[in-house]
C-alpha cells in the first residue's frame, strides 16, 4: 500500500517536470570525459559516436598527420619534376667519382646525368629535406614512386661536389629505400650502396656483403676490377691486411686492365705497423717499379705521409730524397745520411714542402729526425715552421711554435754568453749553432713570437721576450718595440707608452715609423680611458697637438704607403673628443696637405655627428634626424659644387655625378666648412678665431716662420 502510494508520487513528480507523457520536449546532453577530468559537452548523438569509436581523436589527428606527410612527399616529386624541366638532365656528370674504388662511374643508359654544380647545396638540401620528411609515408605506399623519379633522386644524391658533402650518407639510406621499394640497382650502384654503407659506419654489414657479392660483381668482367679494389681499401682501414693482400694478388693475377696505385692503401696499413715498416718500403718499391715513370709527385707524397704519420721518419726520408734525386738509398740500417742529402739545403727543402702540403706533424718529425743525424736546420726554415704553426690557431701547435721558439732563443743567448768569455770573438757572420742542435732565434724568431702574444694579449710573456731579446744582443728593431707598446696598452698600461718609446728610441737609436705613431695616438688618455672629465679636456689638448708635431716631424716615413685609414681616423677623433676645434680643424689640413689623407665619408659624419659608432648612436632619440639633416645638407653641398665646376669648364656636362677623386676633395672641403661656421662664433676662442687657429697651427708643427719673418708655405694652412 505504502510503496503504490510512493509510486504514484513520483509519476506526478515526473509529470510536473514535463518528464512524462511528453516525449517531444526530452532532452539529451551529450559529455565527453578527458585527461584529469576534463568534460567537453558534444554537440549531438554523431559526436557522441564518434567519441565512442575515436576516443581524444586520436585517429583524427593520425589520419591529419598522414594527410600532411602525403603533402610532403607530393612536393618532393613537384621539385623534382620542376628539376627535370629545368632541363638539368641535359647537363653531364663528373668524369670521375672519387669513391673508394677509385673507377670512373660508367654510364647508365638512359640515366639522368647531372653536373658538379647543376644542383646547388641549397636545393640539395631542400630535396633531402622533403625526401627524409616522406621517408614515413613512402614506406607503406613504394608503388607512388615511379622508377625514373627513383633514377633521378640517385642522380641527384650520387653527385659527387662540393654541394654535397653527406652524398654517401644520402645514398645509404637511398640504396637502402630502392631495396625496399623493389628497384633493382645496377652493379656500379650495387658498388656505390656497399662503399656508402662502410663509410657511412657499417664497416661489419659491409664487409659481409662484400663477401656475398664475391660470386656476382667479383666474377663480372665488367665489375671484377673495382669490387676487388673496392676490397683492398675496406680491409685495409679495417687493419685485415691478409685479406687486403689476398684482394691485391686476385686484381695483380687477373687478365683485367688494374692500376698499381691499388697498392697505395696497403701501404698506408704496413706503414701504420711498426713490425710491418719494411714490407711497407718493399711495396712501396714495387709500386714504384710499376708505375716507372709515370709514378707522379703527388703519388710520392701520399707515400711520403703515411711513413710520416706512423713516425717512421727515415724511411720518408729515403723515399723523399728518390723523388728529389731519382737516385736511392738502399742501406736503411745506415746511421747517417749521404752527403748530398745530409745538410741544411736539402732539409729546408722537404721541410718548404711538408709545410706547403700543410702536414706540420710531418714536418716537425723530420726536423728531430735530421736533427738526431747531426743536421740542423737553417733559422729561416724553422722559423717558416713556426709561423705555420702560430697561424694553424691551434692550441697544441702554439704551444710547439713556443717550444722550438724558446729554444731557438736559449741557443742565441748561449752562444752570446759563450762569445763573451772568448778572447776573441767571433764575427757575427760566424755564429754557431749552440749544443742542444737548435739554430740561434734571429729577429723573425723574435717577431713571430712577440706578434703571437701581443694577439693573444699575455703581456708578462711579451715582456719576458723583450728581457731576452736584450740578453741576446738582438740589434735595435723598432718591430719589437711597436708589439711592446701595444702590448702594454692591452695590458691596461697605456700610460707608460710614451715614455718607454722616448727611452727605447733614445737608447737603441729607433726610429719611429706609421705603426708607433698608431701606437703613441692610441696610448691618449682620451682614447685608452673610458671617459675623460670636460674639466680636464684643456689639460689634454696640448698632448695631442705635440704628437701631431711629431707625426709631421716624421713626415717622410708616410711618403711610401700614406696614412693608415685607422689612424687618420684616430687622429681626428682624438681632437673632436678633447672639443679641441681648432685643432680638429688644423688636423684636417694638415693631414689634407702635408700627407695627402683624406678622411672618408663615414669619419666625415662620425666627425659632425660627434660619434665613432654610428649604427649604435642611431638608437638614441634624436639621432636619425640629425643624420638625415647631414646627410641631405652634404648632398646639397655636392649639387652645388658639381654645378659650379660645369659652369668654370672644369667638369664635363655630360659625367654622371662627380668623380671619385674630386668627390673625396669636396667631401673635405664640406668638413672644413662645417667645422669653421660651427665653431668659429661658439664662444670658447674669446681671442679670436684666426688667432686661435694660427696658434694651433703653430704647436701642431704646421705654421713657421723664416728668419726674415715671412710666413713658409705652410702658413697657407690657417686659411682655407
Amino acid at each position: 500500500m505504502a510503496q503504490s502510494y510512493q509510486e504514484a508520487e513520483r509519476l506526478k513528480t515526473l509529470q510536473a517536470l514535463g518528464l512524462v507523457g511528453q516525449k517531444e520536449n526530452v532532452t539529451v546532453n551529450y559529455f565527453e570525459e578527458g585527461d584529469f577530468g576534463r568534460r567537453r559537452r558534444l554537440d549531438n548523438r554523431d559526436d557522441f559516436g564518434t567519441s565512442l569509436a575515436d576516443p581524444g581523436g586520436i585517429v583524427d589527428a593520425r589520419l591529419d598527420g598522414l594527410e600532411q606527410q602525403l603533402e610532403q612527399a607530393r612536393a618532393l616529386v613537384k621539385k623534382l619534376e620542376e628539376i627535370i624541366r629545368e632541363g638539368v638532365q641535359e647537363e653531364q656528370v663528373p668524369d670521375r667519382f672519387s669513391t673508394l674504388t677509385g673507377q670512373e662511374a660508367p654510364e647508365s643508359g638512359d640515366n639522368l646525368e647531372l653536373g658538379e654544380g647543376a644542383v646547388k647545396a641549397k636545393t640539395l638540401n631542400r630535396l633531402w629535406g622533403l625526401y627524409s620528411l616522406a621517408r614515413p609515408v613512402l614506406s607503406t605506399r613504394w608503388d607512388t614512386v615511379s622508377a625514373p623519379i627513383w633514377q633521378l633522386l640517385w642522380e641527384v644524391f650520387a653527385t659527387e661536389s662540393k654541394s654535397n658533402p653527406n652524398r654517401m650518407s644520402h645514398i645509404y639510406y637511398l640504396s637502402k629505400d630502392m631495396r625496399s621499394a623493389g628497384i633493382h640497382l645496377t652493379d656500379d650502384q650495387q658498388l656505390l650502396a656497399l662503399e656508402a654503407m662502410f663509410i657511412s659506419g657499417r664497416k661489419k654489414e659491409a664487409i659481409e656483403n662484400h663477401k656475398r657479392l664475391v660470386t656476382t660483381l667479383g666474377a663480372k668482367p665488367e665489375t671484377f676490377t673495382k669490387y676487388w679494389e673496392l676490397g683492398v681499401r675496406m680491409y685495409c682501414l679495417i687493419g685485415d691486411v691478409k685479406r687486403a693482400q689476398r684482394s691485391v694478388a686476385k686484381i695483380v693475377e687477373s687478365p683485367y686492365s688494374k692500376d698499381p696505385r691499388i697498392l697505395l692503401p696497403l701501404i698506408r696499413a704496413y706503414a701504420a705497423d711498426p713490425a710491418e715498416v719494411e714490407t711497407a718500403y718493399e711495396t712501396y718499391r714495387q709500386l714504384r717499379s710499376l708505375l716507372d715513370a709515370s709514378m707522379t709527385i703527388e703519388d710520392y707524397d701520399q707515400i711520403i705521409g703515411f711513413f710520416l704519420a706512423s713516425g717512421q721518419t727515415e724511411h720518408a726520408l729515403r723515399i723523399f730524397v728518390e723523388m728529389m734525386t731519382s737516385g736511392s738509398i738502399d742501406s736503411p740500417g745506415r746511421a747517417q745520411s749521404p752527403p748530398n742529402t745530409a745538410n741544411p739545403f736539402f732539409l729546408g727543402k722537404w721541410l718548404k714542402r711538408l709545410i706547403g702540403h700543410g702536414d706540420l706533424t710531418g714536418a716537425y718529425n723530420a726536423l728531430l729526425h735530421m736533427k738526431k743525424k747531426g743536421v740542423v736546420a737553417h733559422a729561416i726554415q724553422v722559423n717558416g715552421l713556426l709561423g705555420a704553426w702560430l697561424r694553424s690557431e691551434i692550441a697544441d701547435n702554439i704551444r710547439q711554435a713556443e717550444d722550438v721558439g724558446w729554444a731557438m732563443i736559449d741557443s742565441r743567448i748561449r752562444f752570446v754568453q759563450d762569445r763573451r768569455r772568448m778572447s776573441h770573438p767571433q764575427r757575427p757572420g760566424s755564429l754557431q749553432p749552440a749544443r742542444d742542435g737548435w739554430p740561434l732565434a734571429t729577429m723573425e724568431t723574435f717577431s713571430l713570437l712577440a706578434d703571437s702574444y701581443r694577439t693573444r694579449r699575455i703581456h708578462d710573456k711579451m715582456e719576458e721576450l723583450w728581457a731576452a731579446f736584450r740578453e741576446a744582443e738582438m740589434p735595435p728593431d723598432t718591430f719589437m718595440m711597436n708589439q711592446l707598446l701595444f702590448s702594454y696598452i692591452q695590458d691596461g698600461q697605456g700610460k707608460h707608452v710614451p715614455g718607454l718609446c722616448q727611452d727605447l728610441s733614445r737608447k737603441y737609436g729607433l726610429k719611429a715609423d706609421p705603426w708607433t705613431f698608431m701606437a703613441l695616438w692610441q696610448s691618449l688618455p682620451i682614447n685608452r680611458l673610458w671617459t675623460v672629465r670636460g674639466k680636464n679636456h684643456p689639460n689634454e689638448r696640448p698632448r695631442g697637438r705635440a704628437l701631431f708635431a711629431e707625426m709631421v716631424e716624421s713626415a717622410p716615413i708616410f711618403a711610401a704607403d700614406g696614412v693608415d685609414p685607422n689612424l687618420g681616423r684616430t687622429v681626428l677623433h682624438s681632437f673632436r673628443k678633447v672639443r679641441d676645434y681648432v685643432g680638429l680643424l688644423a688636423a684636417v689640413r694638415g693631414l689634407r696637405h702635408v700627407f695627402n689623407f683624406l678622411p672618408s665619408e663615414s669619419v666625415i659624419f662620425e666627425l659632425l655627428l660627434g660619434s665613432m659608432d654610428l649604427e649604435k648612436s642611431l638608437q638614441r632619440d634624436g639621432f636619425r634626424a640629425r643624420l638625415l639633416s647631414q646627410a641631405g645638407s652634404f648632398q646639397s653641398y655636392l649639387s652645388h659644387r658639381q654645378q659650379e665646376l660645369i659652369e668654370t669648364g672644369a667638369l664635363d656636362e655630360s659625367v654622371d655625378g662627380l668623380p671619385d677623386d674630386v668627390k673625396k676633395e669636396e667631401l673635405c672641403n664640406f668638413l672644413e666648412l662645417n667645422l669653421e661656421s660651427r665653431y668659429q662664433n661658439c664662444g670658447m676662442y674669446p681671442e679670436g678665431w684666426e688667432q686661435a687657429l694660427e696658434q694651433a697651427l703653430r704647436e701642431m708643427g704646421l705654421y713657421k716662420e723664416q728668419a726674415e719673418g715671412e710666413a713658409t708655405p705652410e702658413a697657407s694652412l690657417k686659411v682655407r
